[in-house]
């Protein structure tokens, strides 16, 4: 009798732990990453949350054909990871600052230093269509080396710019009536008329140009298709943008270009550097850039600067301040074989996204239908 009781006893102890564990499992679900990234600002993680958020139209539903029913077992090929992320990428942003999470400023600055500035540091933007990257982006972007940057521009950014760009085309043909707010909603509207079949390139220029009532294939075709420099500054224009480098980069403006804060000048070496086990390695070499002329590559390991040791990007940074000289002399390694070599310091380019001086009235018109919240 006592052996059935302690059985029976300590079964019901077991379900108990397990539905009450089970309980607690379900009430408080695991901490996402987002939760964990606690040097994040809230303004990005709001930024971060429009962005998955708006996948539910763009990607699960408005989807390249390629993806059509969802396979997670297989890696999926598509040129259109341009219109999944791109064009969602250009939405968080957009949205986060008509939510009222940023100002006007804070935007610009978004759109200059996340958008525009990246995508000129890119050098593969010259190298391979944006369209080309969508669809190498299993073998490229998911395995990237350290001539990644070199050969393959971000679908992301590059898309992102496109939709920009092609949201200020249809503003302006449209004279406001219209933007890519309608062209989604097109998509949306085709979604729901069959949705267990995704769209083409050809459906996607089909169902834009019948909701905006203008052709835009040939232009959208061209800027897909094309390593050439978008034309960024000719459809700024339209809306009354420019996108200018600073005369003199240490200077930072705000309002009427007034300058309020000095900071110290950049220099671009055309390099990225990593702390290593108290090691200072380059990262990343940039095409035709200072390092690579002066025969740096990556995975060097940088020694000293003008005898002094370097041990940290913080350290290389600090005593590349101090320099009051325009060149430098660079100790580094590379595979056990210790190398001198000369780089003459040339400043970063910087870039500021502005509101022109006077806006016409068309420009004027235009800019507030672009950001009307």
């Amino acid at each position: 009798f006592s052996f059935v009781c302690y059985f029976f006893f300590f079964l019901f102890l077991f379900f108990f732990l397990f539905v009450f564990c089970f309980f607690l499992m379900i009430r408080r679900p695991p901490r996402s990453t987002l939760d964990r990234s606690s040097a994040a600002s809230d303004v990005y993680k709001r930024q971060l949350l429009v962005h998955e958020y708006f996948h539910l139209w763009n990607v699960k539903r408005i989807r390249p054909l390629e993806l059509g029913s969802f396979d997670y077992n297989n890696e999926v090929y598509t040129s259109m990871l341009w219109l999944c992320e791109g064009f969602t990428s250009y939405y968080d942003d957009l949205l986060t600052y008509k939510a009222g999470f940023r100002t006007i400023d804070e935007y610009f600055k978004i759109l200059n230093e996340d958008h525009l500035e990246k995508l000129l540091n890119t050098p593969g933007r010259l190298v391979m269509s944006v369209k080309e990257s969508s669809f190498h982006a299993w073998s490229k972007f998911y395995n990237p080396n350290q001539d990644t940057h070199n050969r393959f521009p971000s679908y992301y950014i590059k898309g992102g710019t496109i939709a920009w760009l092609l949201d200020i085309y249809i503003l302006s043909i449209t004279n406001g009536e219209k933007n890519l707010d309608s062209v989604m909603r097109g998509l949306m509207d085709n979604y729901n008329l069959n949705q267990s079949v995704g769209i083409t390139d050809d459906d996607f220029y089909n169902i834009a140009e019948n909701s905006i009532g203008y052709e835009i294939k040939s232009l959208t075709e061209a800027w897909l298709n094309s390593i050439d420099e978008l034309p960024i500054n000719q459809y700024l224009e339209l809306i009354g943008l420019e996108w200018v480098e600073l005369v003199n980069s240490n200077e930072v403006t705000f309002g009427n270009n007034l300058i309020f804060q000095n900071i110290n000048v950049n220099y671009d070496f055309g390099m990225d550097l990593k702390d290593e086990d108290s090691m200072l390695i380059v990262d990343k070499i940039y095409d035709n850039s200072l390092a690579e002329i002066n025969g740096i590559g990556a995975g060097d390991e940088i020694l000293a600067i003008d005898n002094y040791r370097v041990t940290s990007t913080d350290n290389f940074i600090s005593l590349i301040g101090s320099k009051n000289n325009d060149e430098i002399n660079l100790l580094c390694s590379s595979e056990c074989r210790i190398y001198n070599t000369r780089i003459k310091l040339k400043p970063k380019k910087k870039f500021i996204l502005r509101i022109k001086s006077e806006l016409s009235e068309s420009q004027n018109h235009l800019f507030n239908c672009w950001l009307n919240r």
